[in-house]
């Protein structure tokens, strides 16, 4: 009689163990980790489809405006070592020295003002001031901020960096597209503030460049 009594208990006590089991330590019942909704899945996969394009177009942009500023800086200095000397005369020099720097007349004209007060050479004629690679170099730049190319290219680097924020580290090209981020931002704040001697110059924005295309190479498979 006793051997049936607890041989009716056993089921009750094991729908008990299974009943507990089911329960937080808390006492409360566990609630199923939630899914998302195929809804709530296409949204955010749109998202990052949008931080993805978004990020890749401003840094290309980037790219395009720093490498355009590099090539006119690094023509100013060889402008001011090779042909400056020869030229004498002001309308002359602005001729041969708009060209090679993607500059108008009144751009240089305006920009080598300000420089000459900067640089206290106000006695130098233009021909005289890009003699001076230094000079040269800051006229180009001055005249790029008087037209908001530096402006135009920290816009579109701060564009990227917002929608990287979006990406999420899961995308198969984060590591790729990060790397051709950080160099650009190396490349832009070079571009912005040379350091170091200008004879150099040439051979940093080489550097910048082969970094940025193997960079950037490595990151276009992803972008398919």
């Amino acid at each position: 009689m006793v051997i049936r009594k607890f041989s009716a208990v056993i089921p009750a006590l094991f729908m008990m163990i299974i009943a507990l089991a089911g329960c937080k330590n808390d006492g409360s019942t566990a609630i199923p980790r939630e899914t998302k909704s195929a809804e709530e899945l296409a949204q955010l996969e749109k998202e990052q489809e949008e931080a993805k394009q978004t990020s890749y177009a401003a840094l290309i942009q980037t790219h395009t405006l720093c490498s355009n500023v590099a090539a006119r800086l690094v023509n100013a200095y060889s402008f001011s070592k090779n042909e400056a000397a020869n030229y004498d005369n002001e309308a002359e020099c602005l001729t041969a020295f708009c060209p090679v720097t993607g500059l108008n007349r009144q751009e240089v004209t305006e920009a080598a003002t300000a420089v000459r007060e900067t640089l206290k050479l106000e006695d130098k004629s233009l021909p005289a001031l890009l003699q001076d690679g230094n000079a040269a170099v800051a006229i180009v730049r001055q005249a790029l901020t008087a037209q908001g190319t530096y402006s135009n290219m920290e816009q579109q680097l701060d564009r990227a960096t917002e929608a990287l924020k979006g990406l999420s580290s899961n995308f198969a090209g984060y590591t790729a597209i990060k790397s051709y981020y950080f160099d650009l931002v190396d490349y832009v704040a070079y571009c912005t503030s040379p350091i170091g001697s200008y004879q150099d110059l040439s051979a940093r924005v080489e550097e910048f460049e082969s970094a940025l295309a193997e960079s950037r190479y490595k990151l276009e498979r992803f972008m398919e």
